[in-house]
C-alpha cells in the first residue's frame, strides 16, 4: 500500500529505490496529510506514478532532496520487522 504513517500524520508515498537487499527505502513522501475522503491510498494509481515522475524530472536520488511538495526520505527496517525512519531506527542484522 502507497502510504507512509508517521506519529499523528499519514502521508501518501512511493518508493523510488530499493537498496541493502530490500532492508533500506528510499522513499518520495508527499508532504501534508493524507484527503479525507482517501485516508489510506488514493484509488487512482495514476496519483502514485505522477510522484514518481516529479522525482525523476527533479533529478531527486537521496534523502533530503526535495520541495515544498515532495521529499525524498530514508525507511529501513529494524529488528522488530517493522520500518522506520532512517537516522533513528536501527538496522537489521544480516538481511534476515
Amino acid at each position: 500500500m502507497p502510504l507512509f504513517c508517521a506519529p499523528l500524520l499519514c502521508r501518501y508515498g512511493v518508493v523510488v529505490a530499493r537498496e541493502d537487499d530490500g532492508q533500506r527505502l528510499v522513499a518520495a513522501v508527499k508532504l501534508g496529510a493524507t484527503f479525507p475522503p482517501f485516508p489510506t491510498r488514493v484509488p487512482d494509481f495514476s496519483f502514485y506514478t505522477s510522484l514518481l515522475r516529479y522525482t525523476r524530472d527533479k533529478g531527486w536520488q537521496v534523502p533530503g532532496h526535495g520541495d515544498f511538495t515532495l521529499r525524498l526520505e530514508e525507511f529501513v527496517k529494524c529488528d522488530d520487522g517493522r520500518w522506520g525512519s532512517g537516522g533513528s531506527m536501527k538496522r537489521v542484522e544480516g538481511g534476515g
